[in-house]
């Protein structure tokens, strides 16, 4: 295990992945002979695009918001190598969907929100800001109040979660008997899915700016 401390303007390299990264161009500096391995994705296709769609309407503030529909999954247990690997670095293992979002966030600096795709009503992931005093009840139960230049992931009924922040507790996988279950992207999730089976995922891949994070409700947008 090897610990280090990153500064904030170094976000780049606050994960396995970039430190690696980095440790590689200096090595290479050096003249120390050495090889980066890439993660390989041969083995993905495109698909026929059957799964939940992505809408931006504030391409300002989140100027890229990726999705991906994966189909034929079953929420379980999450194999031993994995669960071993997070708690080395003292993350506790909570199922398999849960787990690789953790994994991800570790290994590539990205986080990930996990969604009960039934209640994404509209067929679609809406990305906006809130609506001034707009309300939204996140997982810990609280009733919270959102300003304008809030950044919100919603459906066509409403706000699911804060981007990259708090997610709403009646659209998450672990607070419903999902039979589909969508990942919208934002923090890892820390809830458990009650429904065993779950036939398909969305994982969603956002960037919102740094500045608009930093300008959000005090207090709403940590986890």
């Amino acid at each position: 295990m090897i610990e280090y401390e990153i500064t904030a303007n170094r976000v780049d390299a606050a994960s396995h992945w970039g430190v690696a990264r980095d440790l590689y161009a200096y090595l290479m500096l050096k003249g120390i002979p050495c090889e980066r391995s890439l993660p390989k994705v041969d083995d993905f296709a495109e698909g026929k695009g059957e799964g939940l769609g992505v809408e931006v309407l504030d391409s300002e503030g989140a100027p890229r918001y990726l999705g991906l529909t994966v189909r034929n999954i079953k929420v379980g247990p999450s194999p031993e190598w994995l669960q071993k690997r997070l708690l080395a670095i003292g993350s506790r293992p909570i199922n398999n969907i849960v787990d690789i979002s953790n994994y991800i966030l570790f290994e590539l600096g990205q986080p990930l929100h996990t969604f009960d795709a039934d209640k994404v009503t509209g067929g679609k992931v809406i990305v906006r800001r809130a609506a001034e005093g707009e309300m939204i009840k996140t997982l810990d139960g609280v009733e919270r109040k959102l300003c304008a230049r809030d950044m919100v992931i919603a459906n066509a009924d409403g706000s699911m979660c804060i981007a990259e922040a708090r997610r709403k507790n009646s659209c998450t996988a672990g607070t419903v008997s999902a039979s589909r279950n969508a990942l919208p992207n934002g923090v890892m999730s820390s809830i458990a899915p009650k429904s065993d089976c779950v036939n398909s995922s969305l994982v969603t891949s956002p960037y919102v700016k740094p500045f608009l994070l930093k300008k959000m409700t005090c207090g709403v947008y940590l986890i």
